[in-house]
């Protein structure tokens, strides 16, 4: 779903509301800001459970072996024989050649009656690596129940992470209000802005750990981050962007989940992007989605919400994350959302403490729905 648009005036931000102070420095932490703005829901356990129910495969390809299949050939090798049931109807993409599974012997294997309906029966639809595609189930007349499929949710987990930082000033300084009119407010607002930033570094580039201890002998959990979680939509280039690239590219990003995106770019990326699309990229004059500027670009199958991430700097300003907003949500345990703890100095101490403090972690929901691009080359 896309952001709703909402301006945020400096005079609004109150250093005790946490999401406000997210959202004004959303220029430096823009995912942590989204985040929040998705919403949250209770994590269930220090390792957060969820599964995904993906859509079912209805593709698969010819595994002959090197065995001469031809026009008459009725029993075939094929990748997954999952993907159908008895009955299915199939097309074969290389000849348009239509099909109908009269049984499944094994994993492997499929029974077809060749040629149906009109269509002419090739070598060609049956060539070693030619995809089949299930179409659906051509049930008999007064015929029983079909065969099932059972697609098995996908499992995944990520640990809780305890966020920490504290500010803190003599009882001197909190009385003569050395620096500003209200110091420990000051205080307070940049700790706070320096915790996002940590947070965010651990939204790219968190490591999923509970094998850990503090110099106490404390059990210490680490959050997996963008980075460790994207594993199967990550795309190189191998050299500068082109439009022919990123239309290939999105193909892959919208192939499921949401047709709009938030596409955070590292600044090669973002500079390619705005030289290849000058004058597509849509932006909103004067306004922000909570904090963020950003520039609307419609491509083959959906739109990205392009951000420019300051976060992905240094060796990461050549990649992109893509992140389907509906699927990320923040899961903090109950009680310990992100929160200003005041007075947290021992007693008789000549001094204030305060900390904020979080305990949560990141549900990225389904994976194959998120994407990741990197090492974009500078153009010629």
């Amino acid at each position: 779903m896309p952001f709703r648009v909402q301006d945020f005036l400096a005079d609004q931000i109150d250093a005790s509301v946490t999401r406000e102070i997210v959202y004004a420095g959303a220029d430096e932490t823009p995912k942590y800001a989204a985040i929040n703005a998705l919403g949250s829901a209770p994590a269930n356990d220090v390792e957060h459970k969820w599964f995904h129910q993906g859509a079912q495969d209805y593709l698969t390809q010819i595994d002959n072996g090197g065995t001469a299949y031809d026009a008459s050939t009725t029993t075939l090798v094929v990748d997954d024989s999952s993907v159908f049931k008895v009955g299915d109807i199939v097309n074969a993409d290389a000849s348009s050649e239509r099909m109908r599974v009269s049984s499944i012997p094994n994993g492997t294997s499929i029974v077809v009656q060749r040629g149906i309906g009109g269509s002419t029966a090739a070598a060609s639809s049956v060539a070693n690596n030619a995809v089949l595609r299930a179409i659906g189930l051509a049930a008999g007349e007064g015929s029983g129940k079909p065969t099932a499929r059972h697609a098995v949710p996908t499992r995944h987990t990520n640990y809780t992470q305890i966020f920490k930082r504290r500010i803190e000033m003599t009882g001197t300084a909190q009385a003569l209000g050395l620096n500003t009119e209200d110091e420990r407010a000051r205080q307070r607002m940049f700790a706070m802005q320096e915790l996002t930033r940590e947070i965010e570094r651990t939204i790219n580039f968190g490591v999923k750990a509970n094998n850990l201890t503090d110099a106490d002998g404390n059990t210490v959990r680490a959050m997996g981050g963008l980075y460790q979680f994207i594993t199967s939509n990550v795309f190189d280039p191998s050299g500068a962007l082109t439009k022919d690239i990123i239309r290939s590219w999105a193909r892959d990003v919208f192939a499921t989940g949401s047709t709009t995106k938030l596409m955070f770019t590292g600044g090669v990326v973002l500079e390619q992007l705005e030289g290849l699309y000058e004058g597509q990229i849509r932006y909103q004059p004067g306004a922000t989605a909570f904090g963020m500027r950003l520039g609307l670009l419609e491509v083959g199958g959906g739109q990205l919400q392009i951000v420019s991430d300051r976060s992905l700097n240094g060796a990461y300003e050549r990649d992109a994350l893509v992140v389907d907003p509906a699927q990320v949500r923040m899961r903090p345990i109950p009680g310990r959302e992100m929160q200003l703890v005041q007075n947290v100095q021992d007693p008789g101490e000549d001094r204030v403490s305060d900390m904020w403090m979080g305990e949560f972690t990141l549900e990225y929901g389904a994976e194959p729905t998120h994407a990741r691009l990197e090492n974009v080359q500078d153009a010629a």
